[in-house]
């Protein structure tokens, strides 16, 4: 994503470690011809790559969905490992019966029954016990992501809405409508993603121009089936 996003717009490129994600530069720093320049930039690259957004799509889905899976695998194979007593107290005595057998002062066989503290299970139960509830709680918060990404793909409005509250009211309900009912679930995931990564305004900025672009086409497209009707003799307002 961040390679993306035109350097211009990044906190401090040069310095700028691949590793970690894309800061957005503070607007009062970029020129507002540079900001003009990226924005032609993202819309280009949004029109241009539709079959790649896709890919990128579905390859984040996937990951969403091995991330929930890792988790199921770990908790399974744990229980396993432990006898089936993952999560529970007894998975780890403290206390066991021991038997010592040693030869006494004259060289008979002695058998000595007694009570061994296992102290090492004391730090295993402590660990396991941070461990189960983690595991748990990944995997809840795993469903959930997958819920959310299907109600992504599915509704539109709720696509809508994430990037009304990312524009902070900068443009018209009535543009991000526009634009997002224009865009399949990958398209506008993707730029979604593009959002979080920028600036609210250069945001705004985006969807506007998108926006336009929309406008016209929809526009041009309207006058050519006007044109194509009157030169067959249709009337078109009817």
């Amino acid at each position: 994503m961040s390679k993306l996003i035109p350097a211009s717009l990044v906190a401090d490129p040069e310095h700028f470690d691949s590793r970690m994600p894309a800061f957005p530069k503070p607007l009062p720093l970029v020129e507002p011809k540079e900001i003009n320049e990226a924005v032609a930039q993202m819309k280009s690259i949004l029109e241009r790559n539709k079959k790649n957004l896709r890919n990128y799509f579905m390859g984040f889905i996937l990951c969403e969905i091995l991330n929930t899976l890792n988790v199921i695998v770990q908790i399974f194979f744990t229980d396993v490992f432990l006898g089936g007593l993952f999560g529970d107290d007894d998975a780890f005595p403290k206390v066991s019966k021991c038997t010592f057998r040693k030869v006494g002062a004259s060289g008979t066989p002695q058998v000595i029954d007694g009570i061994c503290v296992l102290s090492i299970n004391i730090f295993n139960e402590k660990i396991y016990a941070a461990f189960w509830p983690w595991l748990l709680i990944m995997l809840v918060l795993g469903c959930l992501q997958l819920c959310y990404r299907a109600l992504q793909i599915c509704c539109t409005g709720l696509r809508r809405a994430r990037a009304k509250n990312r524009v902070n009211g900068l443009t018209t309900s009535e543009a991000v409508d526009n634009v997002f009912n224009e865009m399949n679930a990958s398209e506008a995931f993707f730029l979604l993603r593009l959002g979080v990564n920028l600036d609210s305004r250069i945001f705004a900025k985006l969807i506007n121009e998108m926006d336009k672009t929309i406008q016209f086409r929809n526009t041009h497209n309207g006058n050519g089936i006007r044109a194509e009707n009157a030169e067959k003799g249709f009337d078109t307002n009817r």
